[in-house]
């Protein structure tokens, strides 16, 4: 509930259509940003986009000069992407551990127990997660996950993963 007061500044309002909408698609002009679908959760976009923006120009995943940031390809967005990611997260984590929340196709959540400290909103309920203490393994992951990173509900996965650490 403390997570949604954080973001909401109630516990009775959830994520809407704005934040289950949004996801990580990069635009076609400017190539490197993403499209923003509605106004909601722009802040989490906007801070994703700031890591994205550094690895591109100065990070690991540094482009050529000569190419320019305006011709890159699909697979240096991606390694961007997961670089910022990784970053974000590990850097919630105090440098130590990162957890990811995956969204399930199945309630893995205790609903017994869950309502009387959470108000079930039809995604916690799905959200699992995944604990990570070696950042290189966070790394690989997202390397091998962001194909599906473009779906339903990351913004919120993103945030309640935030949230945990």
């Amino acid at each position: 509930m403390a997570l949604r007061l954080l973001l909401f500044g109630n516990t009775l309002n959830s994520f809407g259509v704005a934040w289950t909408e949004q996801s990580f698609h990069f635009r076609c002009v400017p190539p490197y940003g993403f499209i923003q679908k509605r106004a909601g959760p722009c802040g989490v976009l906007a801070a994703v986009q700031a890591f994205v923006l550094y690895e591109l120009l100065f990070g690991v995943s540094c482009i050529d000069a000569k190419l320019g940031i305006a011709k890159l390809k699909s697979r240096e967005k991606r390694e961007a992407l997961a670089r910022a990611l990784t970053y974000i997260l590990w850097q919630a984590g105090d440098d130590e551990r990162a957890v990811v929340a995956l969204k399930n196709n199945d309630i893995v959540l205790d609903l017994s127990s869950a309502t009387t400290v959470l108000e079930l909103d039809g995604i916690i309920e799905y959200l699992q997660l995944k604990f990570f203490e070696c950042k290189s393994c966070l790394l690989e992951y997202f390397y091998n996950y962001i194909p599906e990173v473009c779906i339903k509900y990351l913004k919120i996965k993103l945030v309640f993963a935030y949230h945990f650490l």
